[in-house]
């Protein structure tokens, strides 16, 4: 067990040849303070300033007193003591408080932040701190030194701190003496200001805030302070980071006599990670944002590169955002070596945004200096408040489409005749990159626009799409509901007002093992549209008749139901199963007969049901300005749960990866992976919808998986379970083959070999895990044509013949 180390004070008085030995707290000598009376003329030093400033990370002014304060640390180095105190206010405040810092809060009296001492001096405003305050305060001299002997950490994270006071002239009994370890940089305490990285916080002050308290000192004493302490016990987010701070204050007027900060030592394994970002096609983002857990944030460069320097040992998780790409997310695991993870950002395939939820994170504004953008009551506003070039723009996120997607939106309400500006942008960043699509005039009633995709080139498989506003006036119009529709998507239900007059939806709603009462009108995709996919699915049969259960909250409401019995994503008026019944009474349960068509077939099927608070239901997509929409899942027929088959594994690093094949339907949700490690019982590791998965360094020991089918009625039996023998760490494989062009773009995929004696066969699998090609390797270079594959991602997998394998992703364009 750790010992935190306690303060002792011992006085030892050199009188000729005689020395008496005084300890003051009456403890043993766990380590000690020493005052050594010197023969030494009265001398000076310069001061070196110290800034305690109170802080918060929920404070919004303290962003702007921080950044003026970092900004002047930036410039002189080495030349100031600092320490900034958290605090647990305003709102919920700074999870990195301590009462410790309470203590320095009640001590100045503060009752507002930030708030900014130097030398215990006040300076207010706190960000009105400039390089000529600060070089009045260094030009300083004081009659006190102070010297860190010792500030080092060991392996178990405990401290140990040794200064030297000496003084350069007398004082009083009474001064007190601080020691403050503080972290140069955090990141874990987010607030809700806006800062993302904090700098010089207090973890700890010893051996508490109110310090020790010295002797008088003539000229020429010295008193040694010694402490140690655990620094698991705090706030602290990496050992490698810590700096401390030694003052001597005296609280009769709070005058700061001297100050002194180091930077704590110790010996650590670190390495570097390097974050490799790519877009989907291989090319290098710059600029996107990457963030490791207790380290930060770093913009990539011109080649994608993030390099995060000195990482301890460990695992940490790590997150990368770029606007309009999907972000990412996981954990890396630093042994023994540096590094590089590769992190592949998405574009988004489909597009559906209301802003009944306000400007969601992954769009873009770009507003220059005079004009606004903001949503207000689910609207986008544009707003050109003069005939400056300045921008005003929309940007969606980056959308991966195809010639057959249709996009949709809507536009109006308009202030002094603008022009509403649509097109494309190739940089989210850059408004010079901007290609107008089209120019319309908004109107004060609400337009709909459709754009289909194949009236783009060829080449814009993945687009930015950009709204803006041109005008010579002051000017305004208004941008709603912005869809794409996928062949083979269902339409949206789209209501104008939907639940804001909830009454009018559906209060509850059941049909066989599907059972939403009380569900009101939940309004799950503000559009007056919510898909409960995850009740059910109501099991039904072909030519059985079956009772819908429904309620509405308001009176004389229609509802219609459908069942896309063909699956070809189009609710026609064959496949309305329930005509327009009026619920005329509210919050009253209505039992409606649902017949099954003999002919209908088996499988799955989306179930649409639809109200309408203002007249007939006829329409499974048309607007309505009142009521909801809910969707849900029916089966029909019996369902074949089978499981799946052949798992197997291979070991890539520390990690297990799993692969396995699918059983013979399309009905299933996805696996889930069980697994028991050693001894015990089989537990539930992830659910995922892939037939592979990866089990991240699970250790040395006996590993045994198995996998089972999760279908919508339930759940298969369990795959072959497999067992892995890790005794230690496993190197990653020889890369035993390429693939290139990759990403490819025409018919044939070269494949090579060191030496194809050795390969069994190659297999190409989709997304959904199906084996789709299997073909035998002949020779070092091998050329497979690949023209029957659709655009999208697969796996290539070179299955070995000593059983093991190995798998890469192939994009196909």
């Amino acid at each position: 067990m750790k010992k935190i180390g306690l303060n002792l004070l011992l006085l030892i008085l050199f009188a000729g040849s005689l020395v008496y030995s005084i300890d003051l707290n009456g403890n043993g000598f766990s380590w000690e303070t020493q005052i050594k009376l010197l023969n030494k003329e009265k001398d000076s030093v310069l001061f070196k300033p110290l800034f305690e400033l109170l802080t918060s990370s929920t404070c919004p002014p303290c962003v702007e007193a921080n950044e003026a304060l970092d900004a002047i640390f930036e410039n002189n180095t080495n030349e100031y003591a600092a320490i900034k105190y958290q605090m647990d206010w305003p709102g919920n405040g700074d999870p990195y408080y301590t009462e410790e810092g309470g203590v320095r809060r009640s001590y100045y009296g503060v009752n507002s932040i930030p708030d900014l001492y130097i030398n215990s001096e006040n300076l207010d405003p706190a960000n009105s701190i400039t390089q000529e305050i600060f070089d009045q305060y260094t030009s300083l001299m004081t009659t006190m030194q102070i010297e860190l002997i010792n500030a080092s950490i060991d392996e178990e994270n405990v401290i140990i701190i040794e200064a030297e006071l000496t003084a350069l002239a007398d004082h009083d009994a009474g001064l007190i003496a601080h020691i403050v370890i503080v972290e140069k940089k955090t990141f874990n305490n987010v607030g809700t200001n806006g800062e993302m990285e904090f700098h010089y916080v207090m973890m700890k002050m010893l051996p508490n805030a109110s310090g020790t308290e010295l002797a008088a000192l003539g000229i020429g004493s010295q008193v040694i302070l010694s402490e140690t302490f655990d620094m698991d016990e705090t706030n602290m987010e990496t050992p490698n980071d810590l700096a401390v701070v030694v003052f001597v204050q005296d609280d009769s007027d709070k005058s700061v006599i001297q100050s002194a900060m180091v930077d704590v030592d110790g010996s650590f394994d670190s390495y570097n990670v390097t974050y490799s970002i790519k877009d989907l096609f291989n090319n290098p983002i710059e600029g996107a944002p990457v963030f490791q857990e207790n380290y930060g944030t770093i913009l990539s460069d011109e080649y994608g590169l993030a390099i995060f320097e000195q990482t301890l040992t460990g695992t940490c998780d790590y997150s990368v955002n770029y606007a309009g790409l999907v972000p990412q997310s996981g954990t890396i695991n630093v042994i023994d070596e540096d590094i590089t993870q590769e992190v592949s950002l998405a574009h988004y395939t489909t597009l559906q945004e209301t802003f009944n939820s306000g400007l969601p994170s992954n769009w873009t504004k770009n507003v220059g200096e005079g004009n606004f953008l903001y949503v207000s009551q689910g609207k986008v506003n544009f707003f050109r408040s003069n005939g400056n070039v300045e921008p005003v723009m929309l940007i969606s996120p980056a959308i991966e489409i195809n010639s057959t997607d249709t996009l949709i939106f809507e536009y109006g309400d308009i202030f002094n005749d603008p022009t509403l500006s649509f097109g494309v942008i190739s940089n989210p960043y850059d408004p010079d990159s901007y290609v107008e699509l089209e120019s319309l005039d908004p109107e004060n009633e609400w337009q709909t626009y459709e754009l289909a995709m194949n009236s783009l080139t060829s080449s814009d498989t993945v687009v930015y799409f950009v709204w803006t506003i041109y005008s010579t006036i002051e000017s305004s119009y208004q941008l709603d509901n912005v869809f794409i529709h996928k062949e083979g998507e269902i339409g949206l239900p789209i209501y104008t007002y939907g639940c804001s007059s909830s009454g009018m939806g559906f209060t509850d709603f059941a049909l066989e093992q599907i059972e939403n009462y009380n569900s009101g009108c939940a309004d799950l995709n503000n559009i007056g549209w919510s898909q409960y996919l995850e009740m059910g699915p109501a099991q039904l049969f072909a030519g059985e008749t079956y009772t819908i259960t429904m309620a509405s909250g308001s009176e004389n409401v229609y509802a219609s139901v459908w069942i896309d019995f063909n699956n070809d994503f189009t609710f026609t008026a064959e496949e309305m199963v329930i005509d327009n019944f009026l619920m005329e009474i509210p919050n009253l349960l209505y039992y409606v007969d649902l017949m099954i068509p003999a002919e209908a077939p088996n499988g799955l099927h989306t179930m649409r049901a639809r109200t309408n608070g203002d007249g007939l239901c006829n329409d499974p997509c048309e607007e309505y300005y009142y009521g909801e929409a809910e969707d849900y899942w029916v089966f029909i027929g019996e369902e074949q749960i089978l499981p799946p088959t052949n798992l197997t594994y291979e070991i890539t690093d520390e990690d297990v990866v799993l692969q396995w094949d699918a059983p013979a339907t399309e009905e299933l949700t996805g696996y889930n992976i069980y697994y028991l490690h050693n001894s015990g019982s089989f537990d539930m590791l992830s659910n995922v919808t892939e037939t592979t998965y990866t089990h991240a360094a699970p250790g040395t020991g006996l590993h045994q998986y198995y996998v089972t089918a999760v279908y919508f009625t339930g759940e298969s039996d369990p795959s072959n379970t497999v067992e892995v023998l890790i005794t230690g760490v496993h190197k990653q494989l020889v890369n035993k083959f390429h693939l290139y062009p990759n990403p490819l773009i025409g018919n044939t995929l070269n494949i090579s070999v060191s030496n194809p004696d050795e390969v069994e066969n190659l297999i190409i699998i989709n997304a959904s895990g199906q084996k789709i090609l299997i073909k035998n390797i002949l020779y070092n270079i091998n050329h497979i044509d690949i023209s029957s594959l659709s655009n999208g991602i697969y796996m290539v997998k070179v299955v070995f013949k000593d059983g093991s394998c190995q798998m890469k992703k192939l994009i196909v364009k």
